[in-house]
């Protein structure tokens, strides 16, 4: 324990890190719910839904990739930011194509063109953004707690990072799924906007890229002497 502490108080581009990164994933609290969303809003049929779990996992399919030899020439953090970008491009563009239909708790069809099992663009491009994000993350989540420390530090950093990320996790969709039920998709939407355009101007304008800095060992407190 007290080693976490000395990581915290001496390494603060890595605290800077934790701080953007726990605001990216609560904004990620929307993430589970478009589906529900799309079901409710336009009234999707079983096919519909399938062509959105398509698009998801061959946009993340397609990436992977693309964002591995990103982060090979400009860094991980760059990827980081990227992904912050579609965590939040995700909410808004369900807000634009959603309407206002999105403020009632089971939602309604008034964006009438899109309705009766056909899947709007709009949605389609929701899940494209979503898939963006999930590839871009968990592309370089793990590899840049590397960068930030020392190789005799990593056990300690990557088990810290898990233990301060955990909780958001597990607690954004819980969040998500309550603001949804007590106030409407618009008001979790907007919220997930918001906390996540925070963790994106955190990221990009907070977080400096580790690998522009070498990595320094924890120092261990020094025992206090005392005179004989």
């Amino acid at each position: 324990l007290g080693r976490i502490k000395r990581v915290l108080k001496q390494d603060a581009n890595y605290r800077r890190y934790l701080i953007s990164k726990s605001m990216v994933n609560l904004g990620g609290m929307s993430a589970g719910f478009f589906a529900v969303f799309g079901t409710e809003m336009f009234s999707l049929d079983g096919r519909g839904v399938g062509l959105l779990t398509a698009v998801l996992v061959g946009t993340q399919s397609v990436l992977n990739p693309t964002c591995g030899l990103l982060a090979d020439r400009v860094g991980h953090k760059t990827v980081l930011a990227a992904a912050a970008f579609f965590v939040v491009l995700a909410p808004l563009s369900a807000l634009v194509y959603g309407g206002t239909g999105a403020a009632g708790p089971e939602g309604t069809a008034l964006a009438s063109a899109f309705v009766s099992g056909t899947v709007p663009i709009g949605l389609l491009l929701t899940f494209v953004f979503l898939g963006t994000y999930l590839a871009a993350d968990h592309t370089s989540s793990l590899p840049i707690i590397l960068e930030f420390s020392p190789p005799e530090d990593r056990p300690t950093y990557v088990g810290l990072t898990n233990t301060v990320l955990a909780p958001i996790l597990i607690g954004a969709p819980i969040l998500g799924g309550w603001l949804a039920g007590a106030a409407g998709y618009l008001v979790m939407f907007s919220a997930a906007l918001v906390v996540g355009t925070v963790g994106l101007i955190l990221t990009v304008f907070w977080v400096r890229e580790p690998r522009r800095t070498t990595p320094k060992r924890v120092e261990e407190d020094q025992p206090v002497r005392t005179a004989s």
